[in-house]
């Protein structure tokens, strides 16, 4: 059971999430996306059609994708509270012995 409950934590700790910055003049669109590769100028003028206005060009649009959490800094939140969580059931319950 322990094992079980183990692994579910680290798999919650593998999910992330990925965004698309999308700059253009001082315009800015920070959206959540599915992968990196869809991150593109076509795709961020399909969010915001007034992104690049009132230039109307888009030679001046800055994209970058990137997550905000990595799966290693979740694995080491998630590793913390667990250790938290055993140490202070440790203390709750009576030793056996």
């Amino acid at each position: 059971m322990k094992i079980l409950t183990l692994l579910s934590l680290f798999t919650f700790a593998l999910g992330f999430q990925h965004y698309c910055k999308c700059q253009c003049n001082e315009q800015l669109l920070v959206e959540k996306i599915d992968q990196c590769d869809q991150c593109t100028k076509e795709w961020c003028l399909q969010q915001n059609a007034s992104l690049c206005l009132p230039e109307k060009t888009t030679d001046s649009m800055i994209i970058s994708c990137f997550q905000n959490e990595s799966r290693k800094e979740q694995a080491i939140v998630y590793a913390f509270i667990l250790a938290i969580v055993v140490l202070l059931g440790k203390l709750v319950l009576p030793s056996r012995g």
